[in-house]
């Protein structure tokens, strides 16, 4: 299912020192992580791009191969409602939410 997600993190360039082709490069990082040729994949660019790890992936850009690494997910709270007593003796409140399912007036009454 498809949902809202926030990533930030880094991106270094993988080193190149034997100027290899990306497809050749690949291979090599490949045989390392112990992935193969698949089904799905015709090249080990592919496989290496498309393998299920986000955090320490890769990624091409610019015909560069990018690591990604520090991958720190953001959450998202679609529907939230916060409230604060303060020293003035009002209440500070601060809500987030979907207004096609709900309304203020209904979040508030749902956090208090």
């Amino acid at each position: 299912m498809s949902e809202d997600v926030r990533y930030k993190g880094y991106l270094e360039e993988v080193g190149n020192p034997n100027n290899l082709s990306l497809e050749e490069l690949a291979k090599t990082i490949c045989k390392q992580r112990g992935l193969e040729l698949n089904m799905w994949c015709d090249t080990y660019l592919e496989v290496l791009v498309d393998s299920d790890e986000t955090d320490n992936g890769y990624v091409v850009l610019n015909d560069r191969l990018y690591q990604i690494q520090e991958l720190e997910e953001l959450y998202i709270n679609e529907d939230y409602c916060d409230i604060y007593p303060t020293v003035d003796g009002r209440y500070k409140f601060e809500t987030q939410f979907y207004n096609g399912g709900t309304c203020l007036k209904e979040m508030l009454e749902s956090e208090w």
